[in-house]
């Protein structure tokens, strides 16, 4: 199966909105609009790629993603980037900062990896009515005790995080 995937690199970047491309998929069209408080970091390789200099772009991004995402939706789940507003869709545990733990380590933002370790060492796992028993938030837990228990000394987080979750989901 061939896959065409055309883009239209013309559109106009706005500080308000950025619009990603059309994407046209096995016959699908879609487009998305998302709204910024400031626009991601851009570039697009011309030649052979520097790979530090992409290291450091991606890194950039991430940094920017996780700014917006605490500056409009944290202690949330997720940032819901159209709106500008927030979603609370798996439990209200603040399941993007524990999806982040690892890539926070990996990219050497130990500072900011500390700040949310002490966020992930006051989580209660309360459950709202109705609660949302999913895959995701499963995994995402479990993955923020694994980052933890791999990164740091203490394990008081990641136990308390396996504990925790294993009684949420027993």
């Amino acid at each position: 199966m061939k896959v065409d995937l055309k883009l239209n690199r013309d559109r106009d970047l706005d500080m308000a909105s950025t619009h990603i491309p059309d994407t046209t998929m096995g016959g699908v069209t879609t487009s998305t609009t998302t709204a910024y408080a400031t626009p991601p970091p851009t570039s697009t390789p011309t030649g052979p790629i520097d790979w530090g200099k992409r290291r450091d772009e991606v890194k950039a991004g991430f940094v920017h993603a996780m700014k917006e995402y605490k500056t409009h939706a944290f202690p949330h789940d997720k940032l819901l980037a159209v709106s500008g507003k927030f979603s609370d869709k798996f439990n209200g545990w603040g399941v993007t900062l524990l999806d982040s733990l690892d890539t926070m380590y990996i990219m050497g933002l130990h500072d900011d990896f500390e700040d949310a370790l002490g966020f992930v060492g006051n989580l209660t796992f309360s459950m709202p009515q109705p609660p949302t028993p999913t895959s995701s938030t499963r995994s995402s837990a479990t993955s923020a005790a694994s980052s933890q228990h791999t990164h740091t000394p203490p394990p008081s987080y990641a136990q308390r995080l396996t504990w925790e979750a294993a009684l949420v989901y027993v």
